[in-house]
């Protein structure tokens, strides 16, 4: 269905939809296959923000007829940090599971500095808002996106000192309803 898809938008728009779609596969092979895939390599997170994020969120806006400019970059850069915050919690949660046969950026500078990371890309998030509001590149309505805050919170909370087994488990239901509570909040005040 992928490929029929995307053979449709290329058809409808360009033909370097399917060379970018088809690179994105070649991406999402190499970052999952095996013991030296890319994310064993500590490169998940900036895969995923390249490819999940200002690849998608250009090609959306692309496809749609629009020119890709600063504002899409800056867009595309809040979904870069949402799906790195996914991906970087999956990583904590799976730390002990990987060890031995990955290698990836939580294992890399420690669980804790992993943490400090994700708590530090959630922050980003909302002060890029604060920012987008200040220099007037979203109307102040974008404050809407902060009702995903508690969800955040949550997320963070699932790695705290005393979290249990189970609490960690859980942060990967807070990290994707952060993710598409956020997202939907945000693409709303667009």
């Amino acid at each position: 269905m992928a490929v029929l898809l995307g053979t449709w938008i290329s058809i409808q728009t360009t033909w370097w939809i399917a060379f970018i779609g088809t690179i994105g596969i070649l991406v999402g092979f190499a970052y999952s296959a095996g013991q030296h895939s890319l994310a064993s390599l500590g490169l998940g997170e900036i895969v995923a923000a390249v490819f999940l994020g200002f690849v998608t969120t250009g090609l959306g806006y692309s496809v749609q007829g629009h020119a890709i400019n600063g504002l899409v970059l800056i867009i595309a850069f809040l979904f870069a940090l949402l799906i790195a915050t996914m991906i970087l919690t999956i990583n904590i949660r799976d730390f002990k599971k990987d060890q031995g046969y990955r290698n990836t950026l939580a294992m890399r500078i420690g669980r804790q500095s992993a943490i400090r990371l994700l708590t530090g890309l959630l922050i980003t998030i909302y002060l890029c808002v604060m920012m987008l509001i200040f220099f007037q590149i979203v109307s102040w309505t974008a404050m809407i996106t902060f009702l995903a805050l508690p969800l955040a919170y949550r997320l963070r909370w699932s790695f705290r000192n005393t979290a249990t087994r189970e609490n960690e488990m859980r942060a990967m239901k807070w990290a994707g309803w952060h993710h598409w509570a956020f997202g939907l909040l945000f693409v709303l005040e667009l």
